[in-house]
């Protein structure tokens, strides 16, 4: 009996050294996998307004940033032009693009009145934004020929923070086209001009993730 009892005793004392023993080796053991953490990206809602337009026309931006604010934002002539970002640049230019301009209209993109509205977006919350155009009252008919290239406005976003997948977008909505070449006729002008009045040149609702 003595003996049966020395024996068990052995195996419970066994028992406990070896769990011991793979728990301190769990311990020391690496967790090689890599964290994740949300992304967080900068989103610019840029309008576009050509120089041949501003005599006759405005950009106006109504949106709402992540946080909820809503703002408008009127472009118009006589404002001092921002830079087009590279994103927005790439629509016009890539070859791959569906927007490319075509050579003879590249310059376009040197004679616009551009502003940014750049705001941050966590993953899972929402921006949206509509731009229209805006018809002047105070225009003069122009006394020779006019060519028109139509204002847009453009989404683009780019991660700045975190390493989950990338959900950056290139350029989206809008095209800028030349849409109107006149000869003079005033009536024809203004009747052209007036149908513009309200229309959408670039929107969108947009979850990031």
């Amino acid at each position: 009996m003595k003996k049966n009892l020395l024996w068990m005793l052995a195996a419970i004392l066994l028992c406990g050294t070896m769990t011991t023993s793979c728990s301190k080796d769990d311990d020391n053991k690496i967790d090689d996998t890599p964290s994740t953490t949300a992304n967080t990206y900068e989103v610019t809602i840029a309008a576009l307004l050509p120089r041949s337009a501003a005599p006759y026309l405005q950009v106006k931006v109504d949106y709402t940033d992540a946080e909820g604010k809503s703002e408008t934002v009127i472009v118009k002539e006589g404002d001092q032009s921002q830079t087009l970002g590279e994103i927005a640049k790439a629509r016009y230019v890539d070859v791959t693009s569906e927007y490319r301009l075509k050579p003879e209209y590249i310059q376009i993109l040197d004679d616009l009145i551009v502003r940014n509205i750049t705001f941050k977006v966590p993953a899972g919350k929402s921006f949206e934004f509509k731009g229209t155009i805006v018809t002047r009252t105070d225009y003069t008919t122009p006394t020779d020929d006019v060519t028109i290239v139509q204002p847009c406005v453009i989404s683009s976003a780019k991660r700045i923070s975190g390493n989950s997948k990338d959900r950056s977008e290139l350029a989206t909505n809008g095209n800028l086209s030349v849409i109107a070449n006149f000869g003079i006729d005033a009536e024809k002008f203004a009747s052209m001009i007036s149908r513009w009045n309200g229309r959408d040149i670039g929107s969108g609702s947009v979850t990031m993730n």
